[in-house]
């Protein structure tokens, strides 16, 4: 017997057509670069060494590319700088920042910091489909930071949540995530073990239509909210990446899509069916970065000893044409071919690091070959000088004992 309409059967089906249409509705209104199919970024606020892996993160996954950096928090500079590094670094019109944007990271900083329409043009810009991460927005104590400003300006009102007027340490309950919404943006194993925050920060108080994706475990306060706002989606969670602890960022394998998940989920992107493939492209992309990084650091390193740079600039030059082609299938969600290429070319680098390892001995043994003989011959000519003064008899009169006179003193 066949289940109708309003059936189990029938029930199941039409959540399932949901949640298809859901996905492809996602994906069809996310902005992207026209001419490479990337989301471009611009990151606003603090820049600084505990955040700066998430900006090195944005770099290597090929659906992202970040555009700007404007740093412009107070803890770091004087207004009038950071006033000045805005007006440097930001977008010149509404029209420029709305044709080259997809996708806002916002993180913590004080509006007072931003040049005169500034704050509207980003309102608007979110209300036609920008996606808006707003991170580490939360009451602090410390006026330097700027948040007490924040309810006072047009664009508070895209917010996902309103920031109480309280801090509250981190140990007081608020480190650990429980998950309470169900959806791929937190779908991450291992995320409700790790430590996510060190820092002081005031709560947050959902608003209207806004999403509870995680609460604070022990406090039951809200630690991760969205909201829609117009077209675009904000995200709020209720501390810094740069407050995340070292150990988590740096031994919680999965830490990258974390970041890369929030930015997916703002900028209207489909999430990957297979996360555990994606996973493995996005730790290749990740280390072919740090590996072209240190080969190009050693091949300056190598040139300066006299070692030819050309054959290695030629194989560097080679592989970044094949790193284009992956990024190019990982847009195109070939996932495998892309990891396929990019297995080879981590691969081809470990070959490379020895060749250039080989270069340097050879440039580095002519080096100690000279110091040796200018070492040898500076040795002979101080040791010829030394017999020829000190040992040859004929150069130098020996030491004659002296006869003794008589004495001219008169006794008295």
């Amino acid at each position: 017997m066949i289940d109708g309409p309003g059936g189990r059967k029938g029930q199941e089906l039409l959540a399932a057509v949901m949640l298809l249409l859901l996905a492809n509705t996602q994906n069809l209104f996310a902005r992207t670069d026209p001419s490479t199919g990337r989301c471009r970024t611009i990151w606003v606020g603090e820049i600084c060494s505990n955040n700066q892996i998430a900006l090195d993160l944005i770099s290597a996954e090929p659906r992202f590319t970040l555009t700007r950096a404007v740093p412009c928090c107070l803890q770091y500079y004087l207004t009038p700088d950071a006033k000045k590094f805005a007006r440097m670094y930001l977008p010149r019109s509404y029209d420029s920042l709305y044709e080259g944007t997809d996708i806002m990271v916002f993180h913590d900083f004080s509006p007072e910091v931003l040049p005169s329409g500034y704050l509207e043009w980003f309102r608007q810009a979110v209300e036609e489909g920008i996606g808006l991460c707003l991170i580490e927005f939360a009451n602090r104590a410390a006026t330097y930071s700027g948040m007490n400003f924040w309810p006072e300006v047009n664009l508070y009102q895209v917010f996902a949540g309103d920031m109480v007027p309280n801090q509250i340490e981190a140990y007081q309950g608020r480190q650990f995530y429980r998950i309470v919404q169900e959806g791929r943006l937190l779908e991450l194993p291992g995320l409700e073990a790790r430590n996510m925050n060190w820092g002081a920060h005031g709560d947050l108080s959902a608003r209207a239509g806004s999403t509870l994706w995680a609460v604070w475990r022990e406090r039951g306060t809200p630690a991760l909210l969205s909201r829609p706002y117009g077209q675009g989606m904000v995200i709020q969670p209720d501390h810094g990446w740069d407050t995340i602890p070292e150990d988590t960022k740096r031994q919680w394998e999965y830490f990258p899509d974390y970041i890369f998940n929030h930015l997916t989920f703002v900028g209207g992107l489909s999430f990957p069916d297979d996360l555990e493939l994606v996973h493995r492209a996005r730790a290749a992309f990740i280390r072919y970065n740090e590996e072209k990084v240190m080969a190009l650091l050693f091949l300056g390193f190598i040139e300066k000893f006299g070692a030819n740079p050309s054959p290695f600039e030629q194989r560097i030059g080679q592989m970044t044409s094949d790193h284009r082609e992956a990024e190019e299938l990982y847009i195109d969600l070939r996932v495998d071919e892309s990891l396929e290429i990019m297995q080879d070319l981590l691969n081809r680098f470990v070959v490379m690091d020895g060749d250039m390892m080989r270069a340097r001995d050879r440039a580095l043994f002519w080096i100690f070959v000279t110091q040796y003989l200018v070492v040898a011959a500076t040795s002979m000519g101080c040791g010829f000088a030394l017999w020829t003064l000190m040992v040859k008899r004929r150069l130098y009169r020996e030491a004659r004992a002296t006869k003794a006179r008589r004495s001219t003193h008169r006794a008295w």
